[in-house]
């Protein structure tokens, strides 16, 4: 039974940094190296950012959905998630990963994490919704207009009048599970048709119709733009909160020490 919550502030990072290291967390979390720094019945909650902008594509994604050139002439990294899904742009944005000892099934925790994260955002102003719907992926997927994550909200995600605020995914390592997710801060994550390597007008228009319409970001709702500490703060209000349990936030020399004893591991791809 989980007891307590250990939040982790990583603070700004390349993209391949931030990935591995939710992956690396994820395989580690049942591991006496890892179990001895947070309590052997912790949720690990971790926030960060990514510096340079990156987009990362689902796990299973193909890499040339987008044009390598225009990325790096813009300084764009791309990487790849541990999890699936779509292609996110990570840019004015603050990323959460949840890593669990699974007690409900993945929906389950699916819906607790978003409920958290719903509760920290409200206390910013921000009022979200449920998405009640859950999207035929499969069938989403075969289309070349899918390639944006933030097109479609799968059940339980937080909207916005039918817009979506937040974005997760979800993989299981064993009774293990990670769950990552962004929240915008700003609409510039709509600027990833830029970089799609498709030439075709007439997809690229409805890409980015798609995500005109169909997302939204926090500036948009409360006509400015809180700060990465101001929402950190708010999210872990958020978490203690829905969740009614004590929190621990690491300090960074015992954050320092996580990334580091978890980084030593080898882990099998």
């Amino acid at each position: 039974m989980v007891s307590k919550i250990v939040f982790v502030e990583s603070g700004f990072g390349d993209g391949a940094m931030q990935m591995q290291l939710d992956e690396a967390l994820a395989r580690a979390f049942l591991l006496p190296t890892l179990r001895d720094l947070i309590g052997a019945n912790a949720v690990l909650i971790r926030f960060y950012g990514w510096s340079p902008p990156a987009i990362s594509l689902g796990f299973n994604q193909a890499p040339t959905t987008f044009d390598l050139d225009k990325l790096a002439a813009d300084g764009i990294d791309l990487v790849r998630r541990p999890t699936g899904g779509r292609a996110v742009f990570h840019i004015d944005e603050l990323t959460y990963a949840a890593i669990l000892c699974l007690e409900k099934s993945p929906a389950e925790h699916y819906a607790d994490i978003n409920r958290a994260l719903s509760a920290g955002l409200e206390r910013l102003g921000v009022v979200t919704a449920f998405q009640k719907q859950q999207p035929n992926f499969r069938e989403r997927y075969a289309h070349v207009a899918s390639v944006p994550c933030f097109t479609a909200s799968a059940r339980y995600e937080l909207e916005i009048n039918g817009k979506k605020l937040v974005g997760s995914a979800q993989r299981r390592f064993g009774t293990v599970l990670l769950q990552h997710g962004s929240i915008m801060l700003t609409p510039k994550h709509r600027n990833l048709t830029r970089y799609l390597s498709t030439t075709d007008a007439a997809v690229l228009a409805g890409i980015q119709q798609d995500l005109d319409a169909k997302t939204i970001s926090v500036s948009e709702v409360l006509g400015r733009t809180p700060s990465y500490n101001e929402l950190c703060i708010a999210l872990k209000t958020g978490f203690e909160t829905a969740w009614q349990l004590p929190s621990v936030t690491l300090s960074p020399t015992d954050a320092a020490a996580l990334t580091k004893k978890t980084s030593s591991l080898h882990f099998e791809h």
